[in-house]
């Protein structure tokens, strides 16, 4: 198993949000979620980076995957720099925080 980091912008991160999936369904049966509500926690220059521990030889997050890493830059310039301006740790290594089960699973083909 690899490690893996998933990069989103800062206006993709909600607080207060409704989450549901559906695993096997979606482009290629490769999952869907749907999200309602909630407010950004950040401002869209932001990023913030998810990083993974045992991601699948597909590069999927999944039952075995867990969330080692958070960080967050202030903007893209500070991101390719690696100048995070916080850094979350689980403090567990690669062992990392294991994701509720229902979310492994998810993620698209291209």
């Amino acid at each position: 198993m690899a490690d893996g980091i998933a990069v989103f912008r800062g206006s993709n991160i909600l607080e207060g949000a409704t989450i549901s999936t559906l695993p096997g369904v979606g482009n290629q049966g490769c999952g869907q979620i749907t999200i309602s509500g909630g407010r950004a926690v950040f401002p869209a220059s932001t990023v913030v980076t998810l990083a993974f521990s045992n991601v699948s030889p597909m590069h999927e997050v999944d039952h075995r995957s867990a969330l080692t890493e958070i960080r967050v830059y202030e903007d893209q310039t500070a991101f390719f720099a690696n100048l995070p301006h916080l850094r979350y740790s689980t403090g567990r290594g690669d062992h990392g925080q294991l994701l509720l089960p229902g979310l492994g699973h998810l993620g698209d083909h291209y």
